[in-house]
């Protein structure tokens, strides 16, 4: 099915109007699931769905989404910030913005992002696209969150975010720890006393990984009593928040 092949006469003009030359290789893109389930909801936010509004043209959250790619596509001819332009409203749901209203983000518009960032690469169709045209969903993220326990993973991370400059945050071990006020943000060569940072150190240097990696751990000691479980809510959680205020303190200066 090609979307475009239906469309409405007069949104196809519109279109023309945005960019007379319309980007074939954007097609694709278009006729994924993802973004066809967008054809079925308004940009209207539900007025249509009422007699307090007469809505007589119908113009889906897809028509909107073409529209931005095209202006976008029109002025930089650059395909990545076309494609941001195309994906921004991948998450909406029906009745459109009133999500915003309805979890008190009417402001800044920004409590469906995370859904966005799932929508596509949860998408195998666009995600094969997108490797298609030597694009990386990760490339124009500011921050990397390493909340994971595996060493290889870590340093895959760790490889990724030195090769292409992106800030990395990197959780080390805080199982078999109760104490949150010993959780400390520090960098990885100025570890002690924790063996997965100490593990992650000995690989990343074989690799030549820089170790000047910003990590959140704890200064207290494992405890080894059976009465302790293994990951208390505590001290995850206190790694968790000091990781978040790193990257709020970088964003706000």
């Amino acid at each position: 099915m090609n979307y475009l092949d239906n469309i409405n006469k007069d949104t196809w003009e519109y279109f023309k109007v945005l960019e007379p030359d319309f980007p074939t290789w954007l097609i694709p893109y278009i006729n994924t699931p993802a973004m066809l389930k967008q054809q079925y909801i308004s940009t209207m936010c539900g007025k249509n769905y009422t007699k307090l509004f007469n809505v007589d043209y119908y113009y889906s959250s897809l028509d909107h989404s073409i529209a931005v790619a095209l202006i976008v596509w029109h002025f930089t001819h650059d395909k990545k910030q076309t494609l941001a332009g195309l994906f921004h409203d991948i998450a909406t749901p029906t009745f459109k913005h009133c999500v915003d209203f309805l979890n008190g983000d009417y402001m800044k518009q920004e409590s469906t992002e995370d859904l966005t960032s799932y929508m596509i690469s949860s998408s195998e169709k666009i995600m094969a696209l997108l490797n298609k045209d030597n694009i990386n969903v990760l490339e124009n993220y500011d921050f990397i969150i390493d909340a994971c326990d595996d060493v290889p993973a870590k340093l895959l991370l760790m490889k990724y975010a030195e090769d292409n400059n992106i800030t990395l945050i990197s959780s080390m071990g805080t199982g078999k720890r109760l104490n949150p006020s010993e959780v400390i943000v520090t960098r990885l060569d100025k570890t002690s006393g924790d063996p997965l940072a100490k593990k992650l150190r000995n690989e990343a240097r074989k690799l030549g990984l820089s170790l000047k990696v910003t990590v959140v751990c704890s200064k207290e000691e494992t405890l080894n009593n059976d009465r302790v479980v293994a990951s208390s809510i505590f001290v995850p959680s206190t790694a968790g928040l000091n990781i978040a205020y790193v990257v709020l303190k970088k964003v706000i200066g």
